[in-house]
């Protein structure tokens, strides 16, 4: 998706922010190098049993990045 289509993926949160919730993001290495700590907290479902790019994506709880998110913003747009 561009920042046309959907331009809040443009925007980094502010370097204090300590907290994020990451949807589809199922490397745990990857989220063990960026940040702290991470919980699995659910995995996207619908009882309609639509099919969706997000239906069955891990959803995790993420606290204290382990660099500004000026720094790591571009590593998660490149993912997206």
């Amino acid at each position: 998706m561009s920042c046309t289509s959907s331009p809040l993926r443009c925007i980094a949160p502010p370097d204090s922010a300590t907290t994020a919730i990451l949807v589809g993001f199922g490397d745990e290495s990857l989220l063990s190098a960026l940040f702290t700590a991470c919980d699995l907290v659910a995995t996207i479902s619908n009882e309609a049993g639509a099919e969706n790019d997000e239906l069955g994506a891990p959803v995790h709880l993420c606290r204290e990045p382990r660099a500004p998110w000026s720094e790591l913003w571009p590593e998660f747009r490149v993912r997206s």
